[in-house]
């Protein structure tokens, strides 16, 4: 299959040569307990495409995939290529998220299966929303990640097979954009901070895991990303890859809001983080993904977390998934994150993150603003006049009606005819700048 997507200079290209920029949703936590299937029903994914979304970060645990040793799952890969197919045909695109959390659900997380474990476990000291408590308080699970870090008894050349394995199935299937290797990796508390994790071990080990999945699809993209305490605003010491077409890809937490219940602006640390996130991303010259960000159910003042939030990465130009899209009753550790309820029911934190985009521009972005209040969409561009594909600006009926003014300054343009939610944009020969307002 010839490549779809590439990057270059901080930017992922299309084959046309247009940047290109996802919003979406993870799908799902669900995923992470058995029997691991992100959906029972494809028609679930409609409300994601009438968001404006076009993406979606599938998540599929490694013993999912490979349940006993020496062996696959090929019936469940199957499952998650029809998945895959089925955000195709809505024209969601998919990120393959090979998922971890404290290694395995022994630990109280998900990701690898019982073979893969060196030691027989005992029981997770926390459980529930304090889940993450164990990566510090869990000898158990400190003496497997050594392990699996160490390479002891093969595990990690186990793994790189696996992503060999899964990379080859899915190199047919329409609409991956890439492969996520390996969600939140964590090492031993003392060398994630003193770097050392990220600078040596982690390292190498994306190495390695680039070359598993290009030897089983050589086209796509690969995800990478740092330890989660990144996301939380501790600093990146990730260095730069010499692998080509590579997305940075880090999450983003507000570790105040989740201890506490409650977010408070001139207290978070968010600000802190995202600067370290497009510091790490320009140091690493690849574009920046959000794989991960939103709030917790329940937790006061997240509507407004979630607009600060998702209006900085847009600013940023930005992609980015939200945390989670999950219309069950199946909930990990109880977290109570889904962006909608178990009857596919909105949130309210759904609101700030239905936002108009440009999802596809024929040049490069430099500015972008969007007013829920005002109801005000304004974005900026720099033409490539040798690109003939349209820029392509998303503008959902919950953002404007139809009779909404658009004003565009320096281009042709037309508004989809049928949905009315997209505006298509031709810019003049003589265009050295692009400016589009859409208001009421």
């Amino acid at each position: 299959m010839p490549r779809e997507f590439r990057t270059q200079d901080g930017w992922i290209l299309d084959p046309q040569g247009r940047v290109r920029i996802f919003h979406g949703a993870n799908v799902s936590g669900r995923a992470k307990v058995p029997p691991f299937d992100a959906l029972d029903d494809p028609a679930l994914l409609d409300p994601l495409p009438a968001w404006g979304w076009n993406l979606v970060r599938l998540l599929i645990p490694w013993e999912a995939i490979a349940p006993e040793s020496e062996k696959y799952d090929d019936d469940y890969l199957a499952r998650a290529t029809d998945l895959v197919r089925a955000c195709h045909a809505r024209g969601l695109f998919t990120i393959v998220d090979f998922h971890q959390d404290l290694f395995a659900r022994h630990y109280g997380g998900d990701g690898a299966p019982s073979w893969a474990l060196p030691i027989r476990p005992g029981k997770p000291r926390f459980r529930g929303r304090r889940w993450f408590l164990n990566y510090l308080f869990c000898r158990d699970l400190a003496e497997t990640e050594r392990a699996f870090w160490q390479n002891a008894h093969g595990l990690q050349d186990r793994y790189h097979e696996m992503l060999t394995h899964v990379a080859r199935r899915f190199a047919v299937v329409p609409g991956v954009l890439g492969y996520d290797v390996m969600n939140e990796p964590m090492g031993p508390p003392r060398q994630v901070l003193a770097g050392r994790f990220e600078r040596e071990t982690l390292a190498l080990f994306y190495r390695r895991a680039v070359a598993a999945v290009r030897q089983g699809d050589p086209e796509r993209l690969v995800f990478v990303e740092p330890e989660p305490l990144v996301g939380l605003g501790y600093p990146c010491f990730l260095p730069a890859l010499r692998e080509s077409e590579l997305v940075f890809a880090p999450h983003l937490y507000d570790p105040l809001a989740i201890a506490t219940g409650r977010y408070r602006a001139p207290f978070s640390p968010l600000r802190r983080t995202l600067a370290i996130l497009e510091g790490a991303g320009r140091r690493f010259g690849a574009p920046v993904f959000v794989g991960e960000f939103g709030v917790l159910n329940g937790h006061a003042g997240g509507d407004a977390m979630l607009e600060w939030v998702a209006g900085k990465l847009d600013a940023r130009f930005f992609s980015w998934a939200a945390w989670h899209y999950n219309p069950s009753t199946v909930d990990w550790n109880d977290e109570d994150a889904s962006l909608v309820t178990p009857d596919a029911r909105e949130r309210t934190f759904v609101r700030p993150l239905v936002r108009p985009y440009a999802r596809a521009v024929a040049g490069r972005p430099s500015l972008c603003r969007w007013s829920a209040r005002a109801h005000r969409f304004e974005f900026h561009y720099k033409p490539d006049l040798s690109c003939t594909a349209p820029t392509e600006i998303v503008i959902p009926h919950r953002c404007f009606h139809v009779g909404a003014s658009i004003v565009v300054d320096g281009s042709n343009w037309e508004r989809d005819a049928v949905s009315g939610e997209l505006v298509f944009i031709a810019p003049d020969a003589s265009s050295r700048e692009v400016r589009v307002v859409i208001s009421g």
